[in-house]
């Protein structure tokens, strides 16, 4: 279940992506036209990206990461089930469930 304070659904996981989004991009200096030049999408796409108008592509959040020089798990920050990311990096803490 995704929190109220996140919007719910999909939408919520949209705004919290393109809010971290927008925070990469000004951590780097870039601004939305050099972001959207690098992704291959128009300024105003980015926009919607970025306010949560519309759903972000689970590669358009990779090709971000790799453009602002973030890991991919930072845009993920604050989500539920961020402990999954957590242990991805620690290969020793997964268990497989039959």
């Amino acid at each position: 279940m995704i929190p109220r304070h996140l919007g719910g659904g999909l939408q919520g996981i949209d705004q919290h992506l393109g809010q971290r989004i927008a925070e990469a991009r000004h951590m780097a200096g870039i601004n939305c036209h050099q972001l959207a030049t690098g992704l291959g999408i128009s300024v105003d796409k980015l926009t919607r990206f970025e306010t949560g108008q519309d759903h972000i592509p689970a590669l358009c959040v990779a090709q971000c990461a790799r453009l602002l020089n973030q890991p991919l798990k930072w845009f993920f920050d604050g989500l539920p089930g961020q402990y999954v990311f957590d242990n991805l990096e620690k290969p020793d803490r997964i268990r497989l469930v039959k």
